[in-house]
């Protein structure tokens, strides 16, 4: 072995050896943790009141901001049970069916173009049903209806649940430009009214969607 690769084993040998010594030397002079601690936990130690106000203040502020981003309280505004519905009308500008109900998720659909069993696999009937109780908005996503009285003389789309006990409910969707109070720029948004009520409820687009849904979807099969 040259002196040069010997020189050079010596000093890697002697840096190894002085990491040992400092760590000892530290962990003499720290011994409130139990033993076994090693540097890592020892830089810990001398930082931990630090990252505890830092973990402190983080924790304050996350709980400050969920508070301010959910202390609002949901409505579900419809919660219609399947199994009590007899047929479901759908008005809307673009066309009009209805769907009646047969039993635990047997469904038929009837228009001026079709009359046909829906596949119980249909993906199109299971998230138009599956709205019935999942249509939820904030109680602070409510408006007069007075504001937008004018809007609703032209619906877009009207649905009728008749239900087997011979009662009705009725949801009326308007789609109308507003300018958003947080970016400024214009925005189409979605309402909705149930029976006649004098409040609407803010609603989405992939809501209303699920009755304006092509009628040759309900036939497909998955």
């Amino acid at each position: 072995m040259d002196d040069k690769r010997r020189k050079i084993i010596y000093l890697c040998l002697m840096f190894i050896l002085s990491i040992a010594f400092i760590s000892l030397y530290i962990l003499d002079n720290n011994m409130t943790k139990s033993q076994g601690d090693d540097a890592f936990t020892v830089l810990y130690d001398t930082l931990e009141p630090t990252i505890k106000n830092n973990q402190d203040e983080n924790d304050t502020q996350d709980m400050q901001k969920s508070e301010s981003t959910y202390s609002y309280e949901q409505i579900q505004i419809i919660d219609w049970d399947e199994n009590k519905i007899d047929s479901v009308e759908v008005f809307s500008q673009r066309k009009d069916y209805t769907l009646i109900h047969h039993g635990p998720r047997k469904w038929s659909i009837r228009s001026e173009r079709l009359d046909e069993k829906i596949p119980k696999t249909n993906r199109a009937i299971f998230k138009l049903t599956n709205i019935f109780t999942h249509m939820i908005t904030d109680n602070n996503l409510t408006k007069d209806y007075s504001e937008f009285a004018k809007y609703f003389e032209y619906p877009i789309c009207t649905v009728i649940s008749n239900f087997k006990d011979g009662t009705k409910e009725k949801l009326t969707f308007i789609r109308i430009a507003q300018v958003n109070e947080t970016s400024n720029e214009v925005e189409m948004k979605t309402w909705v009214r149930v029976n006649e009520e004098t409040v609407v409820y803010a609603s989405t687009y992939n809501t209303l969607e699920r009755f304006l849904v092509a009628e040759k979807e309900f036939l497909k099969i998955y």
